[in-house]
């Protein structure tokens, strides 16, 4: 049980996001949002992206009990998503739920890669060694469980606890339980390596179809599992980071990486969200056969040739600003000026939604109030730019 002084820090929080969401202004962040095809498109949106070093250096939160805490986890996703309402004013609609998600390590835990957490970092993989050195290894290397490998006991473990919590000290807010989101070329490269593994596209492709096939199939397997769960089917979320010039030529993606993404979208029905913070450029056209409702464009994919693919279809864009160039070292004129442009560009080729990311911000200066300027510099140009 949690002591009296936990539970009442809690339900402070808890009352203080309440106002916050029946606020006025709450209500204005959802109107960015607009109905389009049956769906949410947002419509000139912003978003502040608070990373772990500014949220522990901000707000004392340790990144390396953060998972394993029920209380300091919930304590620390109301104190973020407070501290961006209040603070920084971004376009973020406030919500009743505590999401849990042991972050991008997730979908790699569950096939036993070590993971290393830090106090004051996002938790990464080790890579140190690779679970998958030939093809025995492979042969050997059980789908994961939903159940019962030891990533899932926990996950399933801080799930129960985050409930019990929320529903004594704040029933009306709910606790959304983890989904697989990381893409299947992303676990293979975890499993492989991806130095070794881009080699294995020219040594030996057989083997390439065979990793893609199994990370393809567990993910199939575990979200199976997850819809009878939670009794409601996921949606189709693809983190592709690892798709990117020049790790990839169009070739390499199209023959080993594409199918398995489109398997993927047979089974889920149709793709929600790509994602990759590299240069997607020349792989555009084949994203958009798999008819994404939105797509991340990194500051190193050619915006213009993502308007010109994507303008008059049902694809709306999350444009991500380069962290430094355009946030931490740049002047409030040169981010207005960059992101008036950004939008009279996206309205004008009849792009049919598109919002805005700072980036992943982590502490830059050497006080958190220089780093507070810079991002409301940020929200201010935005707020210029697309008001």
């Amino acid at each position: 049980m949690l002591d009296k002084i936990k539970i009442d820090e809690l339900k402070v929080l808890f009352d203080r996001t309440r106002e916050a969401f029946d606020s006025e202004r709450n209500r204005a962040n959802e109107m960015k949002f607009k109905e389009h095809e049956g769906k949410k498109s947002p419509d000139g949106a912003f978003h502040v992206f608070l990373g772990a070093s500014y949220c522990s250096r901000a707000l004392g939160i340790d990144f390396h009990e953060y998972y394993f805490d029920p209380f300091l986890y919930i304590k620390a996703n109301l104190e973020i998503n407070m501290l961006k309402f209040n603070k920084f004013m971004d376009d973020s609609p406030l919500t009743k739920t505590i999401s849990w998600h042991t972050g991008v390590t997730f979908e790699s835990s569950l096939f036993g890669v070590d993971v290393k957490f830090k106090n004051d970092k996002e938790a990464w993989e080790s890579h140190d060694d690779y679970l998958i050195k030939n093809r025995d290894d492979l042969l050997s290397l059980a789908l994961p469980d939903f159940y019962e490998c030891a990533a899932m006991k926990h996950i399933h473990g801080m799930y129960r606890q985050l409930q019990e919590i929320t529903s004594d000290i704040a029933p009306d807010f709910s606790v959304t339980f983890p989904r697989w989101r990381r893409s299947p070329f992303g676990n293979a490269c975890i499993l492989r390596g991806m130095e070794q593994l881009c080699m294995d596209f020219y040594d030996d492709p057989g083997f390439v179809h065979e990793l893609m096939a199994f990370v393809t199939q567990s993910r199939i397997q575990w979200e199976q599992s997850c819809n009878e769960f939670l009794r409601e089917n996921g949606v189709y979320w693809l983190l592709n980071d690892e798709v990117n010039i020049p790790t990839l030529s169009p070739s390499h993606y199209s023959e080993f990486i594409l199918p398995y993404e489109k398997q993927l979208s047979e089974f889920y029905g149709s793709l929600t969200y790509y994602h990759s913070c590299g240069d997607i450029t020349q792989m555009l056209p084949y994203i958009k056969s798999m008819d994404p409702d939105m797509i991340q464009v990194s500051p190193w994919t050619d915006l213009d040739e993502v308007i010109k693919t994507f303008g008059g279809t049902k694809t709306a864009l999350e444009i991500w600003t380069h962290v430094y160039d355009d946030v931490m070292n740049a002047t409030e004129e040169h981010i207005t000026q960059k992101m008036k442009q950004i939008v009279e560009k996206c309205r004008a080729a009849d792009i049919k939604g598109f919002k805005f990311l700072s980036g992943n911000l982590q502490k830059n200066w050497e006080k958190t109030e220089d780093d507070d300027l810079k991002i409301t510099q940020w929200v201010n140009a935005c707020r210029k730019a697309t008001g």
